[in-house]
């Protein structure tokens, strides 16, 4: 049977139409390829396109980051130019009149002022080993004489134990950077000429082992900066003015060694900075006040060397409510 198959040709027409049907199916195939092809360009170019806006996007970011970072900087650097500016001092060009003056006091107590001194130590103790140490001690005509420099770095001044009984010479002196005044150990009873100082940025004032006993003109004294207050060992009874005192960073007081009898004003003051309060070895008898004291930051209350006797009971409850609000009572 096989010998006898014979293989059929395919007439023209057929051919034709086969040919049309195969050319339409590569058009076609062509068409939907193109197609794709323009829809795949079509993404691209639009991806292309969100690239380089994000590309610009970032470079803008970067060029805001890069100014902020610079004004941050030149911030930055005037400020430490004005801290600068604040912490270097002028160094002051005196008058031939002044130049004599320092002359005949650096002379005469063997000291060498030149009145650009950042710490000047006047005094006759051992607590300062410092130079400018005077061969003798000063007394008022010497302070005086001294009232007379002019001081342009000057922040630390040591004057304890000395003669001096006076001190209303420091009334002339614009000491505006002066921070620590030491003028203990001398014979000073008035101290009213303090309301006159011109030191504003003082933050301690060592007046203890004087012969103060009045103290009323703390309240019209304008040391606003003041942080250390010593007034111990002097004659100081009445201490009613520190109520009206404006002290507002005031975190250490001492007034050990007076003759204080009521301290109720410790309760009606207002230092909210308050740390230490000392009154040892004074003449209270009745500390039963402190019971209401209000001072959040105050720590230690000294006490010790009064007449208090803490077999009474009522004192020993006034002490154990005071060590309720943490604060640590020396009896």
């Amino acid at each position: 049977m096989a010998e006898n198959q014979v293989q059929k040709d395919l007439t023209p027409d057929e051919i034709r139409k086969l040919f049309f049907i195969v050319q339409n199916e590569l058009i076609n195939i062509k068409k939907t390829h193109e197609e794709d092809n323009n829809k795949l360009k079509q993404e691209i170019n639009s991806l292309r396109e969100e690239l380089n806006q994000k590309d610009k996007d970032i470079k803008s970011l970067k060029k805001e980051i890069e100014k902020l970072s610079h004004n941050k900087q030149l911030k930055s650097t005037k400020n430490i130019n004005i801290n600068k500016e604040k912490d270097i001092k002028p160094i002051l060009q005196y008058s031939e009149e002044e130049i004599n003056y320092m002359n005949t006091f650096n002379q005469k107590n063997e000291t060498n002022i030149n009145g650009n001194e950042k710490i000047l130590d006047l005094s006759n103790d051992n607590d300062n080993n410092t130079i400018n140490k005077p061969n003798k001690k000063l007394g008022n005509d010497e302070l005086l004489y001294f009232s007379k420099f002019r001081f342009g770095r000057l922040q630390q001044l040591y004057l304890g134990k000395n003669n001096i009984s006076d001190i209303s010479m420091f009334i002339k002196m614009n000491l505006e950077h002066l921070q620590k005044l030491s003028l203990a150990n001398n014979a000073i009873i008035d101290i009213s000429p303090l309301e006159k100082f011109n030191f504003p940025e003082l933050k301690e004032l060592y007046l203890y082992n004087n012969y103060i006993s009045d103290i009323s003109v703390l309240a019209k004294v304008k040391f606003k900066g003041l942080e250390k207050l010593s007034l111990f060992s002097n004659e100081i009874k009445e201490i009613s003015i520190l109520e009206k005192t404006n002290f507002p960073k005031l975190q250490v007081i001492r007034l050990d060694n007076n003759k204080i009898i009521d301290i109720s004003v410790f309760t009606r003051v207002k230092y909210n900075n308050l740390e230490k309060l000392s009154l040892f070895n004074n003449k209270i008898s009745d500390f039963s006040s402190i019971e209401n004291i209000n001072i959040p930051t105050l720590k230690e209350i000294w006490l010790n060397g009064n007449n208090i006797d803490m077999a009474i009971t009522t004192n020993e409850k006034i002490y154990d409510k005071i060590k309720e609000k943490n604060i640590k009572i020396i009896v």
